[in-house]
């Protein structure tokens, strides 16, 4: 994503700078301004999650998700309120995302286990997943050059907003191994799970009151079955199976869900300069501290702890911009912009890593 960023900037700065000419420009007046535009977006996000550790059984799962090429279309809106002493600068963006894929590597291992489970997935994202950004900052105008440029130290918070849907194949079978299977087998008495009289630990996977819901069903191959009805291991496992197939769980189609929120405060430095009465040159450079990271995952998985996992931590990243704008005439305008963000988010068991790179195209109006 670096080199994106990189060359559309090289491309945007060697462009513009070819258009200067001489000394004669017109100064520029730094005020209130309002811009909408359009844009698109690529990002790729990677979120590893370790020793995931159930409060029933002895389990631990750990979790690589790698979300790809994620491409989406954005429109945004950027409002500056400008005065001799003060900067106001509001921007907001959303976008719905066209493709991208969901790579997983998942392992679980328990003592109740004839071996670990290792399973490998790989998703397409649905389409219309959502992104969006909100900053806001406030700063103080420096201006130079006799007012041909001006840079602006500022402070202010950012919202940043990843809700990705992945799309999940439908299973025509709850088990690889040959045994069958009625779900009739199952009753329920004094609180308890039985299959053909034999008790079953169902907490592994949910309390009773998911256990009741149609939407799962625990096989007799299932290798956290408490009953020894069948080796689940029987068969070699494929290298692209679904956790919730592997685990022995009949289920419909799914989505699962994956939303990343990153906010707080940031301080950035806001420059332009003017290379003639036309052509203004822009570029901003923002460092983000002291953010938070909430990570939470809704997925079918089976597997309780893991499906409904949420954490929240400490984030900080780097976010660069560089635009250039062109002025129809004293009031209207028009404005391209790259834009590239680095974040990242750590904790003792848990990281994520997030970048981003965008191109908008947008018109404004001066007031």
């Amino acid at each position: 994503m670096l080199r994106y960023f990189s060359l559309l900037s090289l491309f945007i700065c060697t462009a513009i700078s070819s258009l200067a000419y001489g000394d004669s420009c017109c100064c520029m007046d730094l005020c209130q301004s309002l811009e909408l535009g359009v844009g698109w977006r690529r990002d790729s996000l990677t979120w590893k999650v370790k020793d995931m550790r159930s409060s029933y059984i002895s389990a631990v799962c750990d979790s690589s998700i790698d979300f790809k090429d994620i491409e989406s279309y954005v429109g945004y809106g950027l409002a500056k309120w400008v005065g001799e002493e003060f900067y106001i600068k509001l921007y907001g963006e959303y976008g719905l995302s066209q493709k991208g894929r969901a790579e997983e590597h998942f392992f679980i291992d328990s003592s109740i286990l004839s071996h670990d489970i290792r399973v490998e997935t790989d998703h397409r994202i649905k389409r219309r997943s959502e992104v969006y950004d909100v900053d806001l900052a406030f700063g103080y105008p420096i201006t130079f050059c006799h007012c041909r440029g001006y840079f602006v130290p500022m402070i202010g918070c950012c919202f940043h907003r990843m809700h990705l849907v992945v799309k999940g194949p439908r299973h025509s079978s709850s088990s690889s191994s040959s045994s069958s299977f009625d779900s009739s087998d199952f009753t329920k008495y004094d609180g308890k799970w039985y299959y053909n009289g034999e008790s079953v630990d169902s907490s592994f996977f949910y309390p009773t009151s998911y256990f009741d819901s149609s939407d799962f069903i625990v096989s007799p191959s299932n290798p956290f079955a408490s009953f020894q009805e069948s080796d689940p291991f029987s068969r070699p496992w494929e290298s692209n199976i679904e956790i919730a197939s592997a685990l022995g769980l009949s289920i419909d189609r799914r989505s699962d869900t994956q939303r990343f929120t990153f906010y707080g405060p940031f301080v950035a430095v806001e420059a332009a300069y003017a290379l003639d009465c036309k052509w203004t040159l822009q570029g901003e450079a923002k460092a983000n501290f002291l953010n938070n990271c909430h990570r939470k995952r809704k997925s079918w998985t089976g597997v309780y702890f893991v499906d409904d996992y949420h954490h929240r931590g400490w984030a900080y990243g780097f976010d660069g911009m560089v635009s250039c704008t062109y002025m129809l005439d004293t009031c209207w305008y028009f404005t391209g912009t790259t834009q590239y963000k680095w974040w990242k988010a750590h904790s003792k068991r848990d990281e994520i890593h997030w970048q981003s790179v965008e191109c908008e195209l947008g018109m404004g109006y001066r007031f």
